[in-house]
């Protein structure tokens, strides 16, 4: 490999299942709390956006869409 890019651009490609951080950006762009409790949303958010290396969702949307759906 010509570089460490190339390396984890061909690991993805070759490991990762198709559309995966598509999937990951719609189900956080659409995350509701639900019955979880804060922390285990929290966590999802989080594993979500963590998912999502090659175009990452700016902070002030992340935050935005946390705070949006939260339960009361």
């Amino acid at each position: 490999f010509a570089s460490y890019e190339d390396l984890k651009r061909e690991l993805r490609e070759t490991f990762e299942p198709p559309k995966t951080e598509f999937r990951a950006r719609s189900e956080f762009l659409g995350i509701k709390q639900g019955k979880r409790d804060i922390h285990a949303y929290s966590q999802h958010a989080r594993l979500l956006t963590s998912c999502i290396v090659s175009e990452p969702i700016d902070n002030s949307t992340q935050v935005v869409t946390f705070m949006r759906c939260l339960s009361d």
